[in-house]
């Protein structure tokens, strides 16, 4: 995204992340891709769990009346 650019910023921000991610029991996780990212290095054997935000069109479609079953595979198939 670039919106942070200073270097030392941008330095420290991944070492708050690593510790984060090296002190955390758990955690949830918004799309898939975060999750892979979260399970690569210190938080590799975490607990991590998928819970996407439902912004995805192709699984929440608005009044349909099979959302619950559609929400479960969505999170079965991740």
């Amino acid at each position: 995204m670039g919106v942070v650019s200073n270097p030392f910023v941008l330095a420290g921000m991944a070492i708050l992340e690593k510790v984060s991610y090296a002190a955390m029991h758990g955690g949830v996780a918004l799309s898939p891709g975060i999750r892979k990212g979260m399970l690569k290095g210190p938080g590799a054997g975490k607990d991590i769990a998928m819970i996407p935000n439902g912004c995805d069109l192709d699984i929440f479609k608005p009044g349909k009346t099979d959302a619950k079953r559609q929400f479960k595979t969505a999170c079965r198939a991740s």
